[in-house]
């Protein structure tokens, strides 16, 4: 005689569903230094991670230029460390021959380096060893401005990059020009400056609250005041938008100055700011383990994602509520000042039965759109003072 056994899934059947994966939060705290150093033996690939000023001296050696720029990265307080970033140091690839008995090495140029490594891994700082001419450096300007999410200093040591590069490339607001002229090897110092002013401006931790900060009046570890800058040349450096590291009364501070109509930590913001929200709504696509329907009520599951990474915006700084000055506006009128005066952002999408039917066959949302109001920073004070016996 047989004993049968009913299965329990006769009566309750029960799975494990595992979260659908997504991408991680942009940290925007990671750089590559592109070198001309060779290491002093055969690296595996061609870059190297490193937290650590040894991780890269052991590589490198300590009397390279990879070592200076790493050393000045790592000395910030705060510096890339502050939001889990690392760096990148990765050799440019080169040729050589003999010209006249001499070995002649050619370098790859920038824009080769940068595209060729964005291929292998992310970055968004990007430094160098390389004493790149006007005309590579601005190739290379124009390559990360198309990047749109990476960001790369420009720095000089020449008084004639006034009138000359800094003018070229002012409008790439994601190449910052930096102007350094202490020292015997002045270019050399000047890429030593924008290793530690970079290393500085990217230690935001955009999860934290009133992080954003300003680079100007900033101190940088290790890097001495370039006491060749004058007020003539701080108004030189104004009218090209290029920061600084001025001595006021003794002291060393970074002078930031508007470039292209921004200041760095704008160009820094915004790039945290719209990548972050691009991830959110893809998140919200790929972890929805059935579907988002195309109903307005549905898409208020975009609209929270969107509004979560707002929100963060106002609680680490970078927007904050006022008053919308530009003549553009859209959505509903009287919501739209009134969200940006209570909150600093406003968020509208079109209602699904006015999107087009083309649209709706290709399953698109309707377009979103998103008014925030830049907290901004304050530089400078006019002080009146009235004294009366």
């Amino acid at each position: 005689m047989v004993d049968y056994q009913i299965p329990i899934t006769y009566v309750v059947s029960a799975s494990a569903v595992t979260p659908q994966q997504g991408l991680e939060p942009l940290k925007l705290s990671t750089i590559l230094l592109l070198t001309t150093d060779s290491p002093l033996s055969a690296i595996e690939g061609s870059y190297i991670i490193s937290r650590t000023l040894k991780g890269v001296t052991d590589v490198f050696g300590t009397e390279t230029e990879t070592a200076m720029q790493a050393q000045a990265i790592f000395a910030q307080q705060p510096n890339i460390l502050a939001n889990d970033g690392y760096l990148i140091v990765a050799p440019l690839t080169s040729t050589s021959e003999e010209v006249d008995g001499d070995t002649v090495v050619t370098y790859e140029t920038l824009s080769t380096a940068i595209a060729r490594i964005a291929n292998e891994i992310y970055f968004e700082g990007i430094l160098t060893t390389k004493d790149a001419d006007d005309t590579e450096m601005t190739a290379a300007s124009t390559a990360v401005q198309a990047m749109q999410n990476r960001v790369m200093p420009l720095p000089r040591s020449s008084s004639s990059a006034f009138s000359g590069i800094f003018a070229t490339v002012g409008d790439n607001t994601n190449t910052k020009c930096l102007y350094y002229s202490y020292g015997d090897n002045a270019a050399q110092n000047a890429r030593i400056f924008a290793a530690a002013y970079l290393s500085k401006a990217l230690s935001v931790n955009y999860g934290g609250s009133n992080t954003t900060m300003t680079m100007n009046l900033k101190d940088l570890a290790g890097i001495h005041a370039d006491t060749n800058i004058s007020e003539t040349v701080l108004g030189q450096c104004e009218s090209a938008g290029a920061d600084c590291y001025p001595s006021i009364e003794g002291l060393a501070k970074v002078v930031s100055n508007s470039q292209g109509g921004m200041y760095f930590d704008q160009v820094l913001n915004q790039i945290w700011f719209v990548n972050t929200i691009q991830r959110n709504v893809f998140n919200v696509l790929a972890t929805t383990r059935t579907k988002i329907a195309q109903t307005d009520a549905n898409l208020e599951i975009i609209t929270k994602a969107i509004r979560q990474v707002c929100n963060q915006a106002v609680t680490n700084g970078y927007l904050a509520p006022g008053t919308w000055n530009s003549s553009d506006t859209f959505g509903v009128y009287d919501d739209f000042f009134r969200n940006i005066e209570e909150f600093g952002f406003y968020i509208y999408h079109q209602p699904v039965a006015e999107q087009s039917q083309t649209d709706r066959q290709a399953r698109k949302a309707p377009v979103y759109q998103i008014a925030g109001k830049e907290a901004g920073a304050v530089h400078s004070a006019n002080i009146l003072i009235y004294i009366e016996a």
